[in-house]
């Protein structure tokens, strides 16, 4: 219950009138960046192994899988570095 303490764990609003209170000793040294723009800098270099694995991990939350197979007829195509 410590966690949920609002003047010794991580801050919660119960209310309304929380809003703007804000007192949590947890917290207040937290340095917050402000958000980068992005959106004509940022690219990613996708390849097979992306794919695959993007592939992968759909089939896993798909079918509630509780492990990520890959077989040898998946990996046949990768290069070794």
């Amino acid at each position: 219950m410590l966690a949920l303490d609002p003047e010794l764990g991580i801050r919660y609003y119960q209310n309304e009138i929380s809003v703007g209170n804000d007192n949590s000793p947890l917290v207040d040294d937290l340095i917050i960046p402000k958000a980068v723009n992005l959106s004509n800098n940022f690219h990613v270099k996708w390849n097979h192994t992306n794919s695959l694995l993007l592939k992968k991990y759909i089939e896993f939350k798909n079918n509630h899988s509780k492990i990520i197979t890959l077989t040898n007829e998946d990996v046949k195509s990768f290069t070794e570095n």
